[in-house]
């Protein structure tokens, strides 16, 4: 009987409680080396623990995708869900890729989302470094980044490659698209993307659709497809400063 109750509870525990190992600390952040953790990771910090602490451990495939040939079908296509991509929801920790890449993911439009890419929004307390993001699809109605949809805090040493921002028009506010973020308040530093940016509307750049913060020394080899404002590195620059950047799109 006690053999069989310490089997029963054992399950329970593996049922209910996170097999991701870390705490999610400064000192043991989450470890994350796989699909399984990589969405576990997502469902903690969109469940309350926006502060927590995150490490990539290896190179993780969550689709096996080639951007340029995705014709918008999201059957049998694993979907991401930005990490606090709900209004007034940001990321508030510090998420570490350790030069390691994330592959395949796939965004679609969702009207119960405020901000969209691999983080939604990111708060000023906020860092996400040394990040790989390729061969991913964003498409929503709303402000999209690859890495992030609308930065506060710092992203540095990030990368995206080879994927594609997309998406409809927003008739009630202007939408800001980038390759790195759609919008950024803060900082973004040693970044560089090949992303593919398309919109209708204005305000798309290679590195950020808006700017009111600070970009320095980030590369954009990404093509711009846009009717309205669009730049190299950003689309729209208020008051912001731009220092030592390139564009080869």
């Amino acid at each position: 009987m006690k053999k069989t109750l310490s089997t029963v509870l054992g399950l329970l525990f593996c049922v209910c409680g996170y097999a991701i190992n870390g705490d999610g600390s400064a000192g043991n952040p989450y470890q994350i080396g796989n699909v399984d953790e990589l969405y576990e990771f997502a469902s903690i910090v969109n469940e309350g623990s926006v502060d927590a602490n995150g490490v990539l451990t290896e190179d993780i495939i969550v689709n096996n995708l080639q951007p340029e040939l995705f014709d918008g079908n999201y059957e049998g296509v694993k979907l991401w869900n930005p990490i606090c991509g709900k209004l007034l929801e940001k990321y508030d920790g510090l998420f570490d890729g350790k030069g390691h890449s994330i592959s395949g993911l796939v965004v679609s439009p969702n009207k119960d989302l405020y901000s969209f890419g691999f983080f939604g929004t990111c708060s000023e307390k906020s860092i996400v470094k040394n990040l790989i993001i390729k061969d991913s699809y964003f498409s929503a109605n709303n402000d999209i980044g690859v890495i992030c949809g609308c930065n506060h805090g710092t992203i540095e040493n990030c990368e995206s490659y080879n994927s594609i921002v997309d998406g409809p028009n927003n008739a009630y506010s202007t939408l800001y698209r980038g390759g790195i973020s759609g919008a950024n308040f803060n900082k973004i530093r040693h970044c560089y993307s090949t992303a593919t940016i398309k919109s209708p509307e204005e305000g798309i750049g290679g590195i950020a659709g808006y700017n009111s913060g600070y970009i320095y020394n980030c590369t954009n080899n990404g093509e711009i497809n846009c009717f309205d404002t669009a730049g190299g590195i950003v689309g729209k620059n208020e008051e912001g400063i731009i220092e030592n950047c390139t564009n080869t799109g």
